[in-house]
């Protein structure tokens, strides 16, 4: 347990310095948004940490409650991914999630226009974030 902690630890700070996104904007309410803080019937609470173009989502369970298909609205469309799961095997948790990349959907919801469907296990943090366009330009 204590290693698994440590290695828990070591990639949250690794992520946090790699991540501008995660504190560049800390002193504005530019580097950061609220996408559902008022779940309290669920305790899932998620919101967006930016810095320019790059975003963080941030998702948090509260509960021991799963659930395979929790949607959150994303700010922007295009393909995300989960680049940090508390509940990775990693980190001595239960790896039920086996999917880290998610494309979004056409569903509004949160005031915004897009949405992602993510499993998201009880008392588990993630970290998503948008993925870099790949397309070359001419």
């Amino acid at each position: 347990m204590h290693e698994a902690h440590h290695r828990y630890i070591k990639y949250l700070n690794h992520l946090y310095m790699k991540e501008k996104s995660l504190w560049k904007k800390d002193n504005t309410w530019d580097g950061f948004q609220w996408i559902d803080v008022d779940n309290s019937e669920q305790s899932v609470y998620s919101y967006v940490r930016k810095n320019g173009k790059d975003i963080c989502i941030i998702v948090l369970n509260f509960t021991n409650l799963h659930y395979d298909h929790y949607r959150i609205g994303v700010p922007d469309t295009g393909d995300y991914e989960i680049v940090f799961n508390s509940d990775s095997k990693d980190f001595h948790g239960t790896g039920q999630i086996e999917i880290d990349e998610y494309r979004t959907d056409t569903v509004s919801l949160h005031g915004m226009k897009h949405s992602l469907a993510i499993k998201l296990p009880g008392l588990t943090g993630l970290i998503i974030k948008k993925k870099k366009s790949t397309k070359k330009r001419r």
